[in-house]
């Protein structure tokens, strides 16, 4: 519907899935490889590091595991079913600057174009039905 535009993107990979945040529209989006549906899920970032502590103190994660922090790591804590259908972070989040389109997707909305942190294209369909990686690293 318009060209690629430009944002910071925060992105992490988890054992079932990856989380990713993007700035331009404020949004935290989970992916879930656990074949359930939603295959996806967006909420709006509540997150506010003057207000909400950046990880849970108390929760030490396994070894090789981490626990999301910052805007994630709020929509992860604060929703059992991201938290539970995704696991726990593989690594680190990484924040980098990257690219978002969307494409009309009739009555059912758009479909979401976000360029992943390892170079790859990711795309989400409408309504949480599924995702994809469109394009290689």
């Amino acid at each position: 519907s318009a060209p690629a535009a430009e944002t910071q993107l925060v992105e992490a990979p988890f054992e079932r899935g990856r989380m990713l945040y993007i700035e331009a529209r404020d949004r935290v989006y989970a992916l879930f490889n656990d074949g359930n549906r939603p295959a996806w899920l967006s909420v709006q970032n509540r997150y506010n590091p003057a207000l909400h502590p950046e990880l849970e103190e108390s929760f030490v994660p396994p070894p090789g595991l981490y626990q999301p922090i910052a805007a994630l790591g709020f929509a992860w804590r604060g929703s059992d079913a991201i938290r539970n259908r995704l696991g726990l972070a593989l690594q680190p989040e990484t924040r980098y600057t990257g690219s978002i389109q969307a494409a009309p997707a009739g009555a059912d909305g758009e479909t979401l174009y976000v360029s992943s942190a390892d170079g790859a294209v990711l795309q989400l369909l409408p309504g949480g039905d599924s995702w994809q990686i469109i394009t290689p690293p």
